[in-house]
């Protein structure tokens, strides 16, 4: 009976399934709400902007995976992330992030991971370098798709310029690791002094 209970424990439940889409659907809006600003700027919108969704949603990811703290997790929040792609009519993109969900849930192996802060930010830092790499995976291979809708040559080129160097991608990349380290050191300090101890954690 103990082992019954013990194994229904550990499956993601109704109320798991629904912590998980609220979390994604405000990690969705703030992605949102800092990528399309930063559409208007070049720079900002290839060096700034991942970087700081990767800063900015890390304490959200975090208090999600700890809330539920049960396989699956990450995994499902990905999931999430490759439907919203698919819908969006870019399926390839999806696909990538399939890769993702595999990738940042094995980042989760091992007992009581879901309750260590270090593997948490490991596994955000895998989904926010897969998020980075998505207009690369546009230029890289669906140019034509990209063109299409509705930018600029001239814009078109300054992109390409940036995305077929491997300085600039490594940088790219680089910023957005440490955007997503840093949002998992403030989000260990803030869980730890606000909820950790609290009823909103267990």
């Amino acid at each position: 009976m103990a082992s019954s209970q013990n194994k229904e424990s550990t499956r993601l439940s109704v109320r798991n399934y629904a912590t998980i889409g609220i979390f994604s659907v405000l990690m969705i809006i703030l992605a949102i709400a800092v990528a399309i600003p930063a559409m208007s700027v070049l720079y900002f919108s290839l060096f700034i902007s991942s970087p700081l969704i990767a800063f900015l949603s890390a304490p959200l990811f975090t208090f999600m995976v700890l809330k539920v703290h049960k396989r699956g997790t990450v995994l499902i929040y990905c999931l999430i992330m490759a439907i919203l792609y698919l819908i969006s009519g870019t399926p390839y993109l999806a696909a990538w992030f399939l890769l993702s969900a595999l990738l940042g849930e094995l980042a989760m192996t091992g007992r009581d991971a879901y309750k260590k802060f270090a593997r948490i930010t490991i596994s955000w830092i895998i989904c926010s370098l897969f998020r980075a790499t998505n207009g690369m995976i546009d230029i890289w291979f669906f140019s034509k798709q990209y063109l299409a809708s509705g930018v600029s040559k001239a814009h078109f080129n300054q992109v390409v310029h940036f995305y077929y160097s491997a300085p600039w991608i490594l940088l790219i990349l680089l910023l957005t690791a440490i955007g997503a380290s840093l949002g998992g050191l403030v989000s260990t300090k803030l869980m730890k002094k606000h909820f950790v101890k609290s009823e909103l954690l267990r």
